[in-house]
């Protein structure tokens, strides 16, 4: 089995379902307790702006904006959302999402990335 590869899958509504990543669960599950999954995205800003990224996860998740790891964060079994502060620059941003199962075989990592206005 391909370890590493690339996949392009859709979000509906923001939200990433791992499922559709062509790996096949069935397919030696416990390969896949403690991998990890990670999700690109880019945002092209017409001006430098204040945003408020909104995101959902199970376990745990950590994000890199424009190159800079900015944080983790861990939810012990639920699922959980985080709101984050950014400031976008004018141009292209930059998103990578690193997730993972902790000590569980093989279960949907499904993640939730959208951008809001402040209030």
């Amino acid at each position: 089995m391909n370890e590493r590869f690339i996949r392009t899958i859709p979000a509906n509504r923001g939200w990433l379902d791992f499922r559709f990543s062509e790996i096949d669960p069935e397919l030696n599950a416990g390969h896949f307790t403690g991998r990890s999954m990670y999700a690109s995205s880019t945002l092209d800003s017409d001006r430098d702006k204040e945003m408020i990224l909104r995101l959902s996860f199970d376990d745990w998740l950590s994000l890199w904006v424009n190159g800079k790891k900015r944080e983790t964060w861990q939810s012990e079994g639920r699922f959980e959302t985080v709101r984050v502060p950014l400031k976008l620059k004018r141009g292209r941003n930059e998103f990578l999402l690193k997730t993972n199962n902790l000590g569980h075989h093989w279960n949907a990592w499904v993640s939730n990335f959208a951008l809001e206005e402040p209030v």
